[in-house]
């Protein structure tokens, strides 16, 4: 989504107005980073609820009483940047662009927002549209930019033989249970919707500890020998498993 501001003309750094273009926008960035879209649970709860016989009891305890704790894990997840990612629409400011010389306040102020929409949220209108009402300003106009919108891919069905298969595998070659859940980071798979309606994201990288996650497409990016030689046995089962079932 492309922000823009420009409800005042340049002016002379001498002499500031009361509001400024680029104080309107910050504004705004400051409102929707504080108001994100809102969460939606269930589908990623049932997930987690279905590994409950392989965790600790006391998380066993609580998923299977959602009934109870159902606040308690929205708190969880939310306050997770990697849970709360795969629970809503992301928001993500990542350009923001003001001004020329440091002597002029600029009569443009522009900002680009990166959204991953959540399927429950459908599409881009219903998201722009809560944009407008937590931003509350009619001066800071919304664009969403068509040359880069993807939309929500569609949802792979959760009892697909394929699926079944990938987890068993899964189980027999590495002995870790799977539940499928949704993926935030957008993929080349897109290119495969018409092909397919069931396409599973997954690569079979054990984490050996949970701030790994934050190292893909990020500082230190890296995989050990054994998860290495791990993910190479999984495709090799994976494979060979598949060409059976054709046979």
């Amino acid at each position: 989504v492309h922000m823009t501001v420009d409800a005042l003309p340049p002016c002379h750094s001498s002499l500031p107005p009361k509001e400024t273009n680029v104080g309107i926008l910050a504004r705004a960035i400051d409102r929707l980073e504080k108001r994100p879209m809102p969460c939606h649970l269930d589908a990623y709860l049932n997930a987690l609820a279905s590994l409950s016989s392989e965790l600790p009891w006391f998380l066993g305890m609580v998923l299977a009483n959602l009934w109870l704790f159902k606040p308690l894990l929205k708190a969880v997840l939310l306050a997770q940047p990697m849970s709360a990612g795969v629970c809503r629409t992301s928001t993500a400011v990542t350009i923001v662009n003001a001004g020329e010389k440091i002597n002029v306040i600029p009569g443009l102020a522009e900002a680009w927002i990166n959204h991953r929409i959540h399927p429950d949220d459908i599409n881009s209108d219903r998201v722009v549209a809560y944009d407008r009402k937590v931003i509350g300003d009619k001066r800071v106009k919304l664009k969403v930019n068509m040359d880069t919108y993807i939309p929500p891919s569609p949802v792979s069905a959760p009892d697909a033989e394929t699926l079944h298969y990938l987890r068993a595998t899964l189980q027999t070659a590495l002995n870790v249970p799977a539940v499928p859940a949704l993926m935030s980071g957008n993929t080349d798979t897109r290119w495969y919707w018409d092909l397919t309606p069931n396409i599973y994201r997954h690569s079979a990288v054990i984490f050996e500890k949970q701030d790994d996650a934050k190292m893909f497409h990020g500082l230190n990016e890296r995989i050990t020998g054994d998860q290495l030689a791990g993910l190479v046995h999984f495709y090799t089962c994976l494979m060979q498993g598949l060409g059976s079932m054709r046979a």
